[in-house]
């Protein structure tokens, strides 16, 4: 598969043929495509990228005979392969029975913490690349296609805690995409979709809420906790806005996503799916309204709570393997 056709197939993942029915490939591919919602005139743009344990591993999965070619006495592809591919004689066992000497090649799994600086760094390195993308697009996602195979047999929710807390959310805040998607294979052989900026969001929220709740005045109204969230995401210098829900309900948005609270009811999530915000929706300036000791609260929250986020997509198409 040519890698233009591969990247295709991974923006297929994400994003359903009959809803964005219009790709196109970007000037210069900055960013690689530019897609239209087929309610819409503006288009956005997706910049796709793949991430592997290492560059060894990468030619490994992009070369399907490499592997048998190595195991056959073949030579390694690049000087760094010798050592990161190295075919080695193993036992062979099956439950007691041994089935004697093999040869093969293992490559020890990534830890998770390992895997969460190897997205931030990849995330990182195209947040400061976006800055030459087309300006006269309406937003921009990133799109990571992760084949480290790290999260293989774990649980989706599970998944998506490690992901987002391994790889920073400082990292994930300063980033200038409207929301970073995480394609990745979970239990099952499933792959999902992550939206870290959303987590992001949610997580952010249960913190402050741990911070400034205590010390509110009990009779503390919807609107007046989703200002005081706005105006403290302003502090932390996160860009969210403030808008009324469909039914009229105090939101905040955030990326693609926005969290309200209608009446009676627990917070709601909702996907903005590439629509632009609602036409109310304002940014909340920064007013140093809280104190350290507030911040130090969410800080410390953040750190010791994780957030068991069950929102995460399948895939709408199979991605290419």
């Amino acid at each position: 598969m040519a890698d233009k056709e591969r990247e295709r197939a991974i923006l297929r993942s994400v994003y359903r043929a009959d809803e964005f029915p219009e790709v196109l490939t970007s000037a210069r591919e900055r960013p690689d495509f530019v897609l239209r919602r087929n309610d819409l005139r503006e288009p956005f743009g997706v910049e796709v990228t793949e991430l592997y344990q290492s560059d060894s591993l990468a030619r490994f999965t992009r070369h399907p005979t490499y592997g048998k070619d190595l195991l056959d006495g073949g030579r390694h592809i690049h000087k760094d392969d010798v050592t990161a591919l190295k075919v080695v004689t193993a036992q062979h066992r099956r439950g007691e029975t041994d089935l004697g000497p093999i040869e093969a090649i293992i490559v020890p799994k990534l830890a998770t913490q390992e895997y969460g600086d190897l997205l931030r760094s990849r995330i990182v390195e195209k947040s400061r690349r976006a800055a030459g993308y087309d300006s006269s697009l309406r937003h921009i996602n990133l799109l990571v296609y992760d084949l480290t195979g790290t999260f293989r047999g774990w649980s989706r929710s599970d998944a998506s805690t490690v992901i987002a807390k391994t790889t920073s959310y400082d990292a994930i805040a300063a980033s200038p995409f409207r929301e970073l998607f995480v394609v990745t294979s979970v239990e099952g052989g499933e792959w999902v979709v992550v939206p870290l900026k959303q987590h992001l969001l949610l997580a952010y929220a249960y913190a402050f809420d741990a911070a400034y709740s205590p010390g509110a005045p009990d009779d503390t109204s919807a609107t007046e906790w989703f200002d005081a969230f706005a105006t403290f995401m302003s502090e932390r210098l996160i860009h969210v806005f403030r808008h009324l829900g469909g039914t009229g309900e105090p939101a905040v948005a955030y990326g693609n996503t926005s969290i309200g609270i209608r009446p009676g009811e627990d917070v709601s999530v909702y996907d903005h799916a590439e629509l632009p915000l609602p036409e109310d929706a304002h940014e909340v300036p920064n007013s140093g309204r809280f104190s350290e000791e507030v911040h130090e609260t969410f800080r410390r929250h953040l750190e010791e709570h994780d957030l068991i986020f069950g929102y995460v997509a399948n895939v709408v198409g199979p991605p290419p393997i």
